[in-house]
């Protein structure tokens, strides 16, 4: 890729994903920190279905996302960063893309074989192919939340390296943004 910043397709993805996945991890931190009556009626069971259908949505675009990079590539490392920004940027972007992929497999798989329904799934007709296993699912489920703890701390690091460019104002922020070149 010759541009200095992403495709147009690259920029929605990231952006859609990085707003389901904030709403994820509050969703799970709500469902792993309260209890359905603390919450007013049906609140709980509506986040948790929600949980359930965009970490499903999320899944789909990042395997999406995986597609518009192979198609579109990438700008070249920003010519002012530092060695170690670079590597930094790599790990953290490494870690997002094979984590995202993971963490919705790991709850699809714990919700199934809990088991479980995934409404969009089953909206969809896409039947449950495990049978009922509740030492898995908590098994899953465990690594669901570690996987989740690693995502807020990678979801930091990216934030705050985002908005150190930003006012730094040296054109990475851009390569991803929707403003004028």
């Amino acid at each position: 890729m010759t541009q200095d910043r992403y495709a147009f397709t690259q920029r929605v993805l990231h952006w859609l994903i990085a707003l389901m996945v904030l709403g994820l991890l509050a969703g799970g931190w709500v469902m792993t920190h309260m209890k359905a009556a603390d919450l007013p009626a049906g609140l709980y069971e509506m986040i948790y279905a929600n949980h359930k259908n965009f970490g499903v949505v999320v899944l789909v675009l990042m395997l999406l996302r995986i597609v518009a990079r192979l198609v579109h590539g990438a700008p070249a490392p920003h010519a002012g960063l530092a060695n170690w920004q670079r590597t930094a940027s790599a790990v953290v972007h490494i870690g997002f893309y094979a984590l995202l992929i993971i963490q919705p497999v790991l709850g699809l798989i714990g919700t199934w074989s809990f088991p479980a329904p995934v409404p969009l799934l089953d909206g969809l007709g896409i039947d449950n192919p495990f049978t009922q296993d509740r030492e898995l699912s908590k098994t899953l489920f465990e690594l669901h939340e570690i996987v989740g703890k690693v995502l807020i701390v990678l979801a930091v690091l990216h934030i705050g390296g985002a908005l150190m460019h930003i006012f730094k104002r040296d054109g990475v922020f851009r390569r991803m943004s929707f403003g004028r070149k």
